[in-house]
């Protein structure tokens, strides 16, 4: 996982992480 993911795979992330996507988006700013 890069610094700063695509837009796609911000999506691809966010379904598979569901209310975690949150907190991996903090962890990952």
């Amino acid at each position: 996982m890069s610094d700063a993911p695509a837009p796609e795979e911000k999506l691809s992330y966010r379904l598979i992480t569901g209310p975690d996507d949150r907190a991996f988006c903090e962890r990952i700013s």
